[in-house]
């Protein structure tokens, strides 16, 4: 079942595994391909959906705007569609925005949710960076402008790594379907538009934060933000990680979800 129709769009999805659902929602301008590396470790414990926000990846363009909570009402309808009630949630940078949506949006079915290197209102610093990108894409051919984006990526310690940043690069110009700088700029504009402090204090989900200490796309200020308001919270940090924790510190991000989610079967 590669896609799913969701309302107007058409909606590319993958499983693997089964047991508990949990659905992994990518960041700006990431396909469902960002979850790879932790899969292996979660899919034999729980049924793994990852899938592609609209306006990326195998997903239909929507060249109209929209926002975070669009985005987040386009993943339920993919859950019902689904036939998933109950449900993890687990999102990473502007896909941890959509998860907190979803636990604000429908608290009777989001279980346990895990936040990734995300945050919790945009800024006048933010906005700039992402803008840069934006005109990064659409100046420059796609490897010098994807080798301008990696510092804010990835650290000095993994530019310390044989291989890692070419192999960064080749990930990230080996996409099937790379996204157009007009729908990037549509995804940044919902992504710069999520404002929820003084909101979180409503999340009911049980909440584990992971942050890289070295993180300087989303630094440890938006972490101390969702463990001052979320009710129920445990933020775990990892040092010399980066923003692409996800994929420096898989091994690890995998574990501390697995321990998290597991610990729902026990409550």
């Amino acid at each position: 079942m590669p896609h799913v129709r969701v309302g107007d769009l058409r909606m590319f999805v993958e499983e693997a595994g089964s047991g508990p659902p949990i659905v992994f929602i990518s960041g700006l301008g990431s396909d469902h391909r960002a979850w790879t590396p932790v899969l292996p470790a979660l899919a034999p414990a729980f049924r793994c959906i990852t899938f592609d926000n609209r306006d990326v990846g195998a997903t239909d363009r929507t060249p109209v705007d929209y926002t975070v909570k669009s985005m987040a009402d386009d993943t339920l309808g993919l859950l019902d569609a689904l036939g998933i009630g109950r449900f993890h949630a687990v999102g990473a940078s502007m896909g941890g925005a959509i998860a907190q949506e979803l636990a604000l949006r429908c608290p009777d079915r989001v279980n346990r949710m895990v936040l990734i290197a995300t945050y919790t209102s945009s800024d006048a610093r933010g906005a700039a960076i992402l803008e840069s990108w934006l005109h990064l894409r659409r100046l420059l051919p796609p490897e010098m402008a994807t080798r301008a984006i990696l510092p804010w990526l990835y650290t000095v310690e993994d530019y310390a790594v044989p291989g890692l940043i070419e192999e960064a690069l080749r990930y990230a110009l080996e996409a099937p379907l790379p996204q157009e700088p007009d729908a990037y700029e549509r995804q940044m504009r919902a992504a710069l538009g999520h404002h929820i402090v003084g909101r979180l204090d409503s999340i009911r989900a049980p909440t584990l934060v992971l942050f890289g200490e070295d993180d300087i796309l989303t630094p440890l200020r938006f972490a101390r933000s969702l463990t001052a308001e979320v009710p129920d919270v445990r933020l775990r940090t990892l040092p010399h990680a980066g923003h692409s924790v996800v994929r420096t510190r898989s091994a690890e991000i995998a574990a501390a979800i697995r321990q998290f989610l597991d610990g729902a079967a026990s409550a």
